[in-house]
């Protein structure tokens, strides 16, 4: 199942399953996704997290062996796996496909990747990940969407705004999604 990751909160709080795939480009989106996922998680006693950051030379028996290391008196096991590059290689592909696979029934999986090619789209991992998860798209908001996303957010935080103070916010935050947050949270700071 595909959703946005403006849609990620209310299917959380109907569902909670036990894979979960961020892919795109907006790093806030990302970064918020994340952390929406992670306090679900904290609320369903996840405890045990485990994070993986794979660059270079990873060593994927660490993945491999993740959830064969269960405590007897720890909580649930959560593993998140962070690919920037979207790129696994061979070995990391077999990993994921393999720990999916042979997931627990009480571990949850979070893998974040970038931006997904259209060669990576055809892997295997990918696919598998597809078919088995709740993918979360934090795709691009480009310059003719940032106006409606920023009227959005500040609806979010109970902020209205007229349509020449919209333009001139727009203009200032240059279409920079982490901008426009870190600017929304000062106006909060200065409770205009």
């Amino acid at each position: 199942m595909k959703i946005s990751s403006n849609e990620l909160a209310n299917h959380l709080a109907k569902t909670f399953n036990s894979i979960y795939f961020i892919s795109g480009v907006e790093d806030l989106l990302i970064i918020e996704s994340l952390d929406t996922i992670r306090k679900a998680a904290s609320k369903n006693d996840y405890t045990d997290k485990t994070t993986y950051t794979v660059s270079g030379q990873f060593n994927w028996s660490e993945i491999d062996n993740c959830f064969k290391n269960q405590s007897l008196f720890g909580g649930k096991q959560f593993v998140e796996i962070h690919i920037p590059s979207s790129k696994p290689g061979k070995k990391g592909s077999e990993s994921i496909t393999n720990l999916i696979a042979n997931l627990p029934e009480d571990a949850l999986l979070v893998v974040v990747a970038g931006k997904l090619e259209k060669s990576t789209k055809q892997a295997k991992w990918v696919k598998v990940l597809l078919k088995h998860a709740i993918v979360i798209d934090c795709s691009k908001i480009y310059p003719s969407q940032f106006p409606g996303w920023l009227q959005n957010r500040l609806k979010v935080y109970g902020l209205g705004i007229d349509r020449d103070a919209l333009e001139m916010f727009v203009a200032l935050t240059e279409g920079n999604l982490i901008v426009a947050k870190q600017s929304i949270e000062r106006l909060l700071m200065m409770e205009v």
